[in-house]
């Protein structure tokens, strides 16, 4: 999904369209099984992805976006505001394409690596138990805190892993993000020392 983000296009629509009947298959059986009064043992469903994995949208972007927000860079700046109210409820195109994330080779691998490591997490959340498996399908764009909490039927713990997967996505993101924020001020400080020249002469 992260690899098609970074070269533009949709990678949840494209990948979705493959594997959401595997998703949606194993969420049934996990409501049947608990309407049933037995043990729910699917683990790869929907839910599984956007309630625990997209957070802030594709690429778990949230605390990246909260960054932007207070960047010394104007530009990144602008767009971590325009950003924070659909970053909330999980969608985050302004993000890939005005930061950009696309075709962005410094953002591209936290892009990549903040979703494997935080999959990596619940996986193992959810196969020793520690998170009860996902029974409900809320919308994608349900906030953090809400979503985890309803997917699993009512599971505190569920919020309490959301957030660790944000703040462990968000330190991912922290060094790769000095990095972007870093050229973009220099790129600022040469546009602006330009414009100084020019009105001098």
């Amino acid at each position: 999904m992260m690899v098609l983000w970074g070269m533009g296009i949709h990678g949840m629509n494209v990948v979705s369209s493959v594997v959401y009947p595997f998703w949606m298959a194993q969420l049934a059986q996990n409501a049947d099984a608990v309407a049933a009064g037995q043990e729910a043992t699917g683990i790869v469903t929907e839910p599984f992805f956007h309630m625990f994995t997209h957070i802030g949208g594709s690429g778990v972007t949230l605390g990246l976006v909260i960054f932007m927000m207070f960047s010394a860079s104007i530009q990144i700046k602008q767009v971590g505001r325009t950003s924070i109210i659909p970053s909330i409820f999980n969608i985050n195109e302004p993000v890939i394409f005005g930061l950009p994330i696309v075709l962005n080779p410094v953002l591209f691998i936290p892009f990549v690596l903040a979703p494997v490591v935080v999959v990596t997490i619940n996986y193992i959340m959810f196969t020793t138990g520690i998170l009860p498996p996902v029974v409900i399908q809320p919308p994608f764009t349900v906030p953090l805190g809400f979503g985890g909490f309803l997917a699993t039927g009512g599971s505190f713990m569920a919020i309490l892993i959301q957030i660790i997967n944000v703040l462990v996505a968000t330190a991912i993101y922290y060094p790769f993000f000095k990095r972007y924020e870093k050229q973009l001020i220099k790129q600022q400080q040469s546009a602006s020392s330009e414009d100084e020249a020019a009105a001098t002469t």
